[in-house]
């Protein structure tokens, strides 16, 4: 009886690793299984609803899971609630549907917690930065050949096609390096004998981040100099060595004069006239204050503004944006999270937002001292976060998503120190 009990088990944990692998290369390589038609495009809300029954049972044993759980449905709830204006309009569905959306990454932290764990979280990290380096090479040794294989529009800048990666996306690639830089540069415990370490890591990251492209990863760099230079003499000394050394890195090409210049052209076009510029996260972003400030504290509800399930909303008319081809065609409506939710949910949805973010992050310290994350990790993640919030779909696009609560829970690694990186290598 215990030989057919214990082959029972055995063939049970084959297929729950089968399918916990299945989950992580489906969360991983989600835009191009979409893309290439492989998997339908609501494949991840699937893979989600999973989660989320998966985490009902696991609360039972596990408290972090329990606690993230609990604000999951507290959150959903008001949220559900805040919305109560939308439901003539946009109807029960549609509201319900977007809130999920919205609180994909609570669900997505359950997942790389309870089944992951911060140890093989860590392990997939590294798996996920080698991976996206070396494609990344590929694509720009191929040029526009992974945009024609993924069916996906070739942008240029300074003269040369930017690499979309194995994530066959530009924001999404720069995304990865700087949410994995934050990890692997901040989220190690160091000493004063090897910061030097986090020197060469943070330039190594910086110079990935370059090649990419993407001007909202840059932010990686300041953050990161500005903890350093908080309390110490040599601090400032590193620090300055390393800003010296980027810009002569910088200087010797044009990338960094054409992203001051487009920057500034945009922000000048929002400000002029935000109904008729052609930055679409600026008129995202105008428009959200003017909705907080209008239906303050509530907002306009969920569905209705810069979300995925937000088509043809009554809000769009009533600012007189419902006839630009960005929101026909919704193109880049949703690039900015921080306008959707303060648009959809006001200043006090927005507050409550990130303080159950910062919840979130905080989870698996308020059961263990021993269970912790760097204070410079929590430091620079806020500042990306915050960064990327502002241009792009953090939350709300389950790859950023999934990137994001993945760093989280390997930041709580148990072996993710300057010294033992170091021994290993020996």
């Amino acid at each position: 009886m215990n030989i057919i009990v214990n082959k029972i088990l055995k063939l049970f944990s084959f297929y729950w690793l089968l399918l916990v692998f299945g989950v992580c290369i489906s969360l991983f390589l989600i835009a191009i299984l979409v893309k290439l038609s492989i998997f339908a495009s609501y494949i991840d809300e699937l893979i989600l609803f999973g989660i989320l029954i998966y985490g009902v049972i696991k609360s039972r044993t596990d408290k972090i899971v329990r606690n993230i759980l609990m604000l999951y449905f507290m959150l959903f709830a008001v949220f559900v609630l805040m919305s109560f204006n939308a439901f003539a309009t946009r109807g029960l569905l549609s509201v319900i549907l977007q809130v999920f959306i919205h609180l994909k990454y609570m669900l997505l932290f359950i997942f790389c917690w309870g089944v992951l764990g911060a140890d093989n979280s860590f392990k997939f990290v590294k798996i996920i930065l080698a991976t996206t380096v070396f494609f990344m090479f590929i694509n720009l040794l191929t040029g526009d050949l992974f945009n024609v294989l993924f069916d996906t529009k070739v942008n240029m800048r300074s003269g040369g096609v930017r690499p979309i990666g194995i994530q066959a996306d530009t924001g999404s690639l720069g995304t990865t390096f700087a949410l994995i830089g934050c990890l692997i540069i901040s989220g190690l415990k160091s000493t004063n004998t090897n910061n030097n370490i986090k020197v060469i890591l943070l330039l190594v990251m910086a110079f990935l981040v370059l090649i990419a492209s993407t001007r909202t990863a840059l932010i990686l760099l300041p953050l990161v100099v500005i903890w350093w230079l908080r309390d110490s003499v040599k601090s400032f000394v590193i620090a300055f060595l390393l800003l010296v050394s980027s810009f002569f890195v910088i200087q010797s090409s044009n990338y960094m004069d054409e992203i001051i210049a487009i920057t500034i052209d945009n922000v000048e076009a929002t400000v002029d006239d935000p109904v008729a510029s052609s930055y679409i996260r600026g008129i995202m972003i105008y428009f959200a204050f003017e909705l907080a400030v209008d239906r303050f504290p509530l907002g306009t509800g969920a569905a209705t503004y810069g979300t995925v399930m937000s088509d043809n909303s009554d809000v769009y008319a009533e600012i007189g944006l419902q006839n630009s081809r960005y929101f026909i065609e919704k193109d880049g409506i949703y690039d900015s999270n921080f306008a959707s939710l303060l648009g959809e949910f006001g200043f006090l949805g927005l507050l409550l937002y990130l303080f159950v973010f910062y919840k979130v992050i905080r989870a698996p310290m308020a059961y263990s001292r021993q269970t912790n994350s760097e204070p410079e990790f929590r430091f620079v993640l806020f500042g990306v976060v915050f960064a990327y919030g502002v241009t792009t779909p953090i939350f709300m696009n389950t790859y950023p998503a999934f990137i994001l609560v993945l760093v989280i829970v390997a930041s709580y690694h148990s072996n993710l120190s300057v010294d033992k990186l170091i021994q290993a290598k020996k």
